[in-house]
């Protein structure tokens, strides 16, 4: 993964009240991210990290908030912003992919 340090570290600025179950939870999902950024549901961080799943939930909806995850429809990506795994090419077309999905409707 390549990771942006001046983004991450911006990041951890804005947010430097951030600990816990939630700063555990953002160090795991930066060792398990996936090709694309995708990422582990809540429940299987949970299971990883034997936690409650609804507090995982409750981590990845505080990430989401803070803008180092992104949701589409029901799957969480690490922001392309912070790092990346896949090829320059495949992060030009995973932000398309984002930016798509954000402006689609969602289904009824």
């Amino acid at each position: 993964m390549r990771v942006f340090q001046s983004a991450g570290l911006s990041f951890f600025q804005k947010n430097p009240k951030m600990r816990g179950q939630t700063a555990r939870i953002l160090q795991y999902l930066t060792l398990v991210v996936g090709w694309n950024n995708m990422l582990p549901s809540a429940a299987q961080t949970a299971k990883a990290l034997q936690l409650q799943p609804s507090h995982a939930s409750k981590s990845y909806v505080e990430l989401a908030d803070t803008g180092f995850l992104v949701k589409v429809r029901r799957t969480y990506f690490m922001n392309p912003e912070y790092g990346f795994v896949g090829t320059d090419d495949e992060k030009v077309l995973f932000i398309r992919e984002l930016d798509r999905a954000k402006k689609e409707p969602l289904p009824a």
